[in-house]
């Protein structure tokens, strides 16, 4: 097993011990704001058609066993556009560790002042897992376990969101029911213990239209948690000819990401992220990359706002 290698696994060991470490519980998105019913639960329906997301992440391209990310989620507004569901279903890998999880939401929605607000829940089934025999160890005739662990923990989340044709806000509150499981291993009566922390995460954004071809669009991502460790992503994209987006962020991770989206059609979008840190890490990775698709099934043929901002 190459340096880099190890490196990667003392990460993922770290993360699992800290517990309060938000990349490695819940996965990390740079085009957020195209994939908004991942952060929060009460967007479910707010396109007012059958919306689908595909995302695909590599990140810190040139480790090995670098985090990788699939997500897919969909999402439609019921009875009458006053309800709203949604399904999303996410694998994230790091090294030796493999998440799965499918989550559902439901989403309640009335209207207010010039827009809607959305109350909703949401629950979530995640598969943990994690492959003792990818690990290399100094000591090979110690006892160790050299089998694959997994089990499954349930988890609960509260959304809000209101939003109008121009701008939105949202508050998520994650992991409501503090989910947690610990084994015992059997490896000199080591003890693991898992826990989801709970986390609330603002987002807000507005769109600026200055002409028929330009539209600026800033947005922020707020994330913090009962351990008080807070992030922030902080966004500014603006959209050309109505059908043509590209934008940077700067995340307090020390991070930035510049990206591009492009609406084929107003049902049809592709879009890609690159990202970068400015710490050490940039000397041992050539960046990360996400790629996104996003088709939306007007079946109503409804006259609905293109191109949609949010």
């Amino acid at each position: 097993m190459g340096t880099i290698n190890k490196v990667i696994i003392i990460i993922v060991l770290l993360f699992s011990a800290a517990e309060n470490i938000y990349s490695q519980q819940d996965p990390l998105f740079s085009k957020y704001m195209f994939n908004p019913l991942f952060v929060n639960p009460a967007y479910a329906g707010s396109r007012e058609t059958i919306s689908s997301v595909l995302l695909y992440r590599a990140q810190w391209v040139g480790f090995d066993d670098a985090p990788n990310t699939q997500t897919f989620s969909v999402h439609s507004p019921l009875a009458q556009k006053k309800m709203g569901v949604g399904v999303s279903i996410i694998r994230d890998q790091l090294g030796p560790s493999v998440t799965h999880g499918i989550l559902g939401a439901y989403a309640y929605r009335i209207k207010m002042l010039d827009g809607k607000l959305s109350f909703a829940l949401r629950g979530a089934l995640y598969n943990y897992g994690f492959d003792w025999s990818k690990i290399d160890y100094k000591n090979n005739e110690t006892n160790l376990l050299t089998q694959q662990i997994n089990y499954w923990m349930p988890s609960f989340d509260f959304g809000l969101r209101f939003h109008n044709k121009s701008s939105y806000v949202g508050l998520t509150f994650s992991h409501l029911n503090q989910p947690s499981i610990q084994r015992n291993e059997g490896i000199d009566s080591l003890t693991n213990t898992f826990q989801l922390i709970p986390h609330a995460i603002l987002t807000a954004g507005k769109a600026f239209k200055m002409s028929d071809d330009l539209v600026l669009k800033p947005s922020v991502l707020v994330n913090t948690s009962t351990s008080l460790i807070t992030t922030a992503d902080f966004n500014f994209s603006a959209l050309l000819k109505n059908v043509f987006w590209v934008g940077a962020s700067y995340r307090t991770s020390k991070t930035i990401v510049a990206m591009i989206q492009y609406d084929l059609n107003p049902n049809i979008s592709v879009g890609y992220s690159y990202d970068i840190t400015l710490n050490k890490l940039i000397n041992y990775n050539s960046g990360s990359h996400e790629f996104f698709l996003r088709y939306d099934l007007d079946y109503k043929k409804s006259k609905i706002l293109s191109p949609r901002y949010f």
